[in-house]
C-alpha cells in the first residue's frame, strides 16, 4: 500500500457491523473520510462516469479502469491488492453507493464477505489481469465480455495468478471472439492443466500453451 493513502483495513467483524449500519442508515460514504481518500473517491467517480455504464458489464469495465487508473500497481502493491481488508474499507466506507448501484442492499458478498466477489476488488483485478499496455488496449480486449466471462477470469486463481498467462488469454480471446460458454471451457481447461504444468515459467512455452487452450475448444 502506498504510504500517502490512508486505507483503513476492516476485519470481517468490523465489516459485518458496518454493512448493518449501511442497511439501516443508507449506503452513503463516511462523512469523515481523510482528505486523500476524498480526493481518491472524486477522481475514481469522475473517471467511472466518463465512460459507458449502462449495462452491468459496462459498469464492471468502467469501475475497474477507474480504480486501476488511480491505484495502479506502483501505488497499490499486488500484496495490498490481494488484501480483502482494504477492499472492504473501500467498499463499505468510500464507495458504498456505487457498490450498491451494481448489486443490492442485501448483497454482502459484493461488499465484503466473499473473497473474489467483492466488486471493487474483482474489477481492479479484472483490469490488472487483462492489462494490454494502456487503458484503451485493455478496454478493447474486454469489449465483448459478459459478466460470466469476468467471473471465469477472476474466480479461478488456482495456486495463484500467472499474470503474463492471464493477459495472453485475454488477448487470444479477443482475437478469436469466443462466446461466454466457449470462454468458460477455456478457463476450466486452464485450471485443470495448471494443477500439473506451469507454462509461465518460460515465455517460449506461454504462447503455444495459450493457442492450444483455445484450439482444444474449437
Amino acid at each position: 500500500m502506498t504510504p500517502d493513502l490512508k486505507l483503513r483495513p476492516l476485519t470481517r467483524a468490523q465489516s459485518a457491523r458496518r454493512f448493518a449500519e449501511l442497511q439501516e442508515a443508507g449506503f452513503e460514504p463516511r462523512d469523515d473520510l481523510p482528505e486523500d481518500i476524498q480526493r481518491l473517491r472524486k477522481a475514481v467517480i469522475a473517471s467511472y462516469l466518463s465512460g459507458p455504464t449502462k449495462t452491468e458489464i459496462d459498469q464492471d469495465r468502467a469501475m475497474g479502469l477507474a480504480l486501476y487508473g488511480e491505484l495502479p500497481p506502483d501505488k497499490l502493491t499486488l500484496r495490498s491488492a490481494a488484501d480483502d481488508r482494504l477492499w472492504r474499507y473501500l467498499s463499505l466506507d468510500v464507495f458504498p453507493d456505487y457498490v450498491l448501484a451494481r448489486s443490492s442492499a442485501d448483497a454482502e458478498a459484493w461488499f465484503w464477505s466473499s473473497r473474489w466477489r467483492i466488486w471493487l476488488k474483482r474489477t481492479w483485478w479484472l483490469i490488472h489481469l487483462s492489462w494490454q499496455d494502456d487503458a484503451a488496449g485493455t478496454g478493447k480486449v474486454l469489449k465483448h465480455w459478459t459478466t460470466d466471462s469476468v467471473a471465469q477470469f477472476v474466480e479461478r486463481p488456482g495456486r495463484g495468478f500467472r499474470v503474463d498467462l492471464w493477459r495472453r488469454i485475454a488477448q487470444e480471446n479477443a482475437r478469436r471472439k469466443f462466446n461466454q460458454n466457449q470462454f468458460r471451457r477455456v478457463m476450466k481447461l486452464n485450471t485443470a492443466l495448471l494443477a500439473t504444468f506451469d507454462p509461465a515459467v518460460s515465455q517460449e512455452l506461454l504462447d503455444p500453451y495459450v493457442v492450444s487452450l483455445f484450439d482444444n475448444i474449437q
